[in-house]
């Protein structure tokens, strides 16, 4: 397998551990806030790719109690993509460091 084979590999398993996380997040908001929540979460993510016009005006609207909940759960999806993000770029270190040997060999 080539480097590059290896790269495509572990960006599509970063994406889908990204993704199942995300998953998990909505669940979690589903469970936490109600379907609500979850509904102007992916509303504001179609929106902000589609239309950042609308999505400023959706934004505009948002009473601060729910702007707030809003913030929270995109920081915290933000939080664990870059966790999950560490984590992959850690096992290919230790992938490395074992096929070429540490920084002292």
């Amino acid at each position: 397998m080539s480097s590059a084979d290896d790269q495509t590999t572990t960006s599509s398993e970063l994406r889908a551990d990204i993704r199942r996380l995300g998953d998990l997040l909505g669940e979690t908001l589903v469970r936490q806030e109600g379907p609500e929540l979850l509904d102007l979460v992916e509303r504001v993510r179609r929106l902000t790719r589609e239309d950042g016009e609308a999505a400023a005006e959706l934004l505009r609207g948002t009473e601060l109690e729910t702007a707030a909940k809003l913030v929270r759960a995109f920081s915290t999806y933000f939080h664990l993509a870059n966790v999950t993000e560490q984590v992959h770029r850690g096992r290919e270190l230790r992938a490395r460091r074992a096929a070429e040997g540490g920084l002292i060999a």
